[in-house]
């Protein structure tokens, strides 16, 4: 590629018409560079496409999934509220039954001494 030809072969002298030459080498540099952009995105787009036929042709279509992504999102988002109060009514019901306990265990009678 010519990209490679010009950065392994740099101008580099001192004398005169080195600004120009290093100018003009720049701008081929430069011209090299957006060419090799320029290439690597249609490369992309081309990488891209087939990884998006290939996710295709095993999963189904891509277009129209976001919306019944985000109606399942938000149907799971009640469910967890419904959880989060059904969690807090249980805890509640627990600390009664810890008070309900301990106030029998107090009023049972002490234990016998056993008879020898």
């Amino acid at each position: 590629m010519a990209l490679e030809r010009r950065v392994n072969n740099l101008q580099t002298y001192a004398g005169p018409g080195q600004a120009t030459a290093l100018a003009d080498g720049l701008k081929d540099l430069r011209s090299d560079l957006e060419a090799f952009r320029r290439e690597m995105r249609l490369e992309f787009r081309a990488v891209r496409a087939e990884f998006r036929a290939e996710l295709e042709a095993k999963i189904g279509p891509l277009t129209g999934d976001v919306s019944s992504l985000k109606a399942d999102v938000s149907s799971l988002k009640a469910d967890v509220s419904s959880l989060k109060a059904d969690v807090s009514s249980l805890k509640a019901d627990v600390s009664s039954l810890k008070a309900d306990m301990a106030e029998v265990l107090r009023r049972l009678p002490p234990p016998s001494a056993p008879a020898d």
